[in-house]
């Protein structure tokens, strides 16, 4: 096993820093139990933090899994196969923009 570079050491310090420090923020949604079923957080498999607007949101990995069948389920077969087109077209776009980034000069 390689040793840890000094970049590594630091990545890692700054993202335990940024835990923690989401940790005490109570608007955070970090650490808040499931906003569906109310399991607790589980740091090895959680599924979906983040905002709505601008209310905090935590959702375990089947609440998650769950709401994302649901919306699928209730969508038009043409606004999914449009939405796939659409993400498709940003990830390539995304991809040249990263290849023009990255070509040497």
């Amino acid at each position: 096993m390689e040793p840890i570079t000094e970049e590594q050491r630091i990545a890692a310090e700054e993202q335990q820093a940024a835990i923690e420090q989401a940790r005490k923020d109570p608007l955070h949604p970090y650490g808040n139990p499931c906003a569906v079923c109310g399991s607790e957080h589980d740091e090895e498999n959680w599924g979906v933090l983040g905002w709505i607007g601008i209310l905090p949101l935590s959702l375990c990995a089947d609440c998650s899994q769950g709401m994302v069948s649901m919306v699928l389920d209730h969508m038009p077969v043409e606004e999914l196969e449009e939405a796939v087109m659409i993400r498709k077209a940003a990830e390539a776009a995304e991809m040249a923009e990263i290849a023009e980034v990255s070509k040497p000069e």
